[in-house]
């Protein structure tokens, strides 16, 4: 996956507008069965900037492949996410703290 728009994500300060960073990659975890299957989700990094908070999100994700309408779901918290990179964030998040990302994203 190498591009994603996300929308209503808040956090320390209020709003918080993430950005994906690189190309995730998508493998596959099991067979097809009724036109899914399960996925994992790797190398995604995420920043996310506003005035009070400012971190990246680094790690892998489990998600769900559903073939008929092209669409990844990733389901956190099943994830191995953690924060970087932290400067601010009202002192709610630190380095190394678990994240939790999820939503459903069409590939093409």
């Amino acid at each position: 996956m190498s591009s994603s728009t996300w929308n209503g994500c808040t956090g320390p300060g209020g709003s918080l507008p993430l950005k994906q960073v690189g190309v995730w990659s998508v493998e596959a975890r099991s067979g097809l069965v009724g036109g899914s299957g399960s996925v994992a989700v790797g190398d995604i990094v995420v920043t996310l900037t506003s005035p009070a908070c400012k971190l990246e999100v680094r790690g892998s994700a489990r998600a769900t492949l559903n073939v008929d309408d092209k669409t990844v779901t990733v389901a956190s918290p099943e994830s191995d996410l953690v924060t970087s990179n932290v400067v601010g964030c009202l002192g709610q998040v630190k380095n190394g703290d678990a994240a939790a990302l999820g939503g459903t994203f069409a590939l093409s």
